[in-house]
């Protein structure tokens, strides 16, 4: 037999196996014309009640297993039906769907025997897991009850039961957001704030040698202070985070993460956002000379040698000087910071991903969306646990940054330099 022919009798079959099995899936869950009533309904309706109609086949199938079948006397049977409960429910798809429970006994003693299939059906998880899905994408604890319902067949949940369930859902993304490891090594970190219910929460972004972006911790606070700050890396010590290897920290120009990063790192480069900085700088220029302002700063930060960069920074200063010193002042401080990335050479594609806090700043974005219904902040660990739950959800999500392969080529580049200056305090030192 020729490939071509035996290939063609291979698909054939396949398909043959793949119609046997749909005609099974029909037998399992009721006739042909009652799936054709139900293909009539909402579709919602319709993929609602065949899910309920195989839960039903695969309990009856356990209750078979244990009882044998419906009517038989068989005398090695240890168990019997015993009717069924009409308060009985499964969960389809983050919603109850009233089930009659069946009732399984033993014949000696006549004690119930718990259906393992039902149990199954009946997990709270997988509520959970829906209700913070859908809340999470702005299905408020008031509309929840009324998206539920929208489906045939199945009713709401309360309130106050939708919270609970929230709560516990949410406890435990938190749980495993800040018990998870951070132990492999990330040479960038981005680490900015976020305002939430008037309380700023700090959150440290890291990109690893592949470019994948993970939340690597975060921490609540009144301000973004430096004690802030220092719990937060104390936080991403305990779980495994690499100091030894250079560092480079992409922040908003915060005084409080400036210092909290001299004082905790060794092999740490900074570089300040560049978007930060030039708004902090026309916001001090005149209004009439805000665009020419705006100009020469995008001219200065387009040179890619680090002189010339530095050069066309100090020309803008005296420049300003003349206007206004406070304008000069602005661009004096941390200027050497904002220039960070050509220092180290960095490739272009990487170049667009470091020049700015943008990617932590998209985060944000993520929770300020996830966020906006919530009328009324409440204490404890409630904006932690909303933070984590969007967190993990928007990591499914995260793709990795541009210009991931030149990672490694700046790892190689922050090496070199620290070596060098360490060869420098060496010859000083003797």
């Amino acid at each position: 037999m020729n490939k071509r022919r035996a290939k063609h009798r291979k698909q054939k079959q396949s398909r043959q196996n793949d119609l046997e099995f749909i005609n099974s899936l029909k037998n399992l869950i009721g006739t042909r014309e009652d799936v054709q009533e139900l293909y009539e309904h909402e579709i919602n309706e319709f993929t609602s009640t065949i899910s309920l109609l195989a839960m039903k086949a695969i309990i009856d199938t356990e209750i078979e297993e244990l009882c044998g079948a419906p009517y038989s006397r068989a005398a090695d049977n240890i168990y019997y039906r015993h009717g069924k409960q009409n308060t009985g429910y499964v969960i389809i798809n983050g919603q109850k769907h009233k089930l009659e429970k069946p009732r399984v006994v033993t014949k000696v003693g006549k004690k119930e025997v718990e259906l393992t299939t039902y149990q199954k059906f009946q997990k709270i998880q997988i509520l959970e897991k829906s209700i913070m899905a859908k809340m999470l994408n702005g299905v408020s604890t008031r509309d929840y009850r009324a998206a539920a319902e929208a489906v045939k067949n199945a009713y709401g949940i309360e309130k106050s039961s939708v919270s609970r369930h929230y709560v516990r859902a949410s406890a435990n993304a938190l749980k495993k957001f800040n018990e998870r490891p951070i132990d492999r090594y990330f040479p960038v970190i981005f680490i900015d704030g976020y305002e939430i219910g008037g309380e700023i929460m700090v959150v440290a972004l890291g990109v690893d040698e592949k470019g994948v972006k993970i939340a690597l911790s975060m921490r609540q606070g009144g301000t973004e202070n430096e004690n802030v700050i220092s719990s937060l890396f104390d936080d991403m010590e305990n779980r495994g985070l690499q100091k030894v290897r250079p560092i480079l920290f992409v922040i908003d120009g915060s005084k409080a993460i400036h210092a909290a990063i001299t004082k905790r790192f060794e092999n740490y480069f900074i570089q300040r956002c560049r978007e930060h900085k030039k708004r902090n700088i026309i916001d001090h220029a005149p209004v009439a000379m805000r665009e020419e302002v705006k100009s020469r700063i995008e001219e200065a930060y387009a040179e890619r040698d680090y002189d010339k960069a530095c050069l066309q920074m100090e020309s803008l200063e005296r420049w300003a000087k003349k206007i206004n010193p406070d304008i000069a002042g602005s661009i004096r401080e941390g200027l050497d910071e904002t220039l960070t990335i050509i220092k180290l050479e960095v490739t272009p594609l990487l170049y667009k991903t470091l020049y700015s806090t943008n990617p932590i700043e998209s985060l944000n974005s993520t929770f300020e969306r996830f966020t906006r219904r919530v009328k009324k902040w409440r204490g404890g660990d409630m904006k932690k646990r909303w933070l984590a739950a969007a967190i993990l959800k928007a990591e499914n999500r995260m793709n990795r940054v541009r210009g991931a392969l030149s990672i490694v080529v700046l790892v190689k580049k922050m090496e070199s330099i620290i070596d060098e200056r360490k060869k420098m305090l060496d010859r000083k030192a003797s």
